[in-house]
């Protein structure tokens, strides 16, 4: 049964979402403004009805904010991340790559390209765990940790890196099992309540 004040009906249809508390919502508006209608008349009914939905769009709004808000997050977040490793790895490229004081720089210090290196490696491993829990649905962090666990032999079965400091072989399998770990956490907790 559509109920006569439609203009109503379609505004809160506008902000609110088909299906859910929107819908149950204006399906009991609707029953009470035809029961009203064949007590009161429709001119009234219709008046409580306008009122009755413009009165009820704030809540549902906030609940349909509240329920779409980790979507939203998980829709961003990696964008915000491709974007960090994106702009970490230019970084890294121009200060390999530049011959000016920069790239003079980095041929002195390696510690420099090491630590750009770990950052961009936490950048990974962020973005990895991340999308390893976004894409498992039945016990997201066991995979999560697999992965973190995996780092540590992968990282230590490559050939130490001439010029680097010793401490990066050290710190970045710490820096990457930490990194997947706080990707798949961060993507369990932003995930949506079903």
């Amino acid at each position: 049964m559509n109920p006569d004040p439609s203009r109503a009906e379609r505004l809160v249809r506008a902000f609110v979402p088909t299906g859910g508390i929107g819908d149950a919502v204006l399906g009991d508006l609707a029953q009470e403004w035809y029961e009203r209608s064949v007590r009161d008349g429709r001119r009234a009914a219709t008046t409580w009805y306008r009122w009755q939905a413009l009165r009820s769009l704030p809540h549902l709004l906030a609940l349909t904010t509240r329920e779409r808000a980790g979507r939203v997050a998980a829709a961003v977040l990696p964008a915000l991340l491709i974007t960090a490793l994106l702009t970490a790895g230019t970084w890294v490229a121009l200060l390999v790559a530049t011959e000016g004081p920069a790239g003079v720089q980095v041929q002195r210090s390696p510690q420099v390209l090491a630590a750009a290196f770990l950052v961009l490696g936490g950048a990974v491993a962020v973005l990895g765990g991340g999308v390893l829990a976004g894409l498992s649905r039945h016990a997201p962090l066991v995979n999560v940790a697999w992965l973190a666990v995996a780092w540590v032999p992968t990282v230590l079965l490559l050939p130490p890196s001439p010029g680097l400091p010793a401490w990066h072989l050290a710190a970045l399998p710490a820096v990457l099992a930490t990194g997947t770990a706080i990707g798949g956490l961060s993507a369990v907790l932003l995930r949506p309540v079903r």
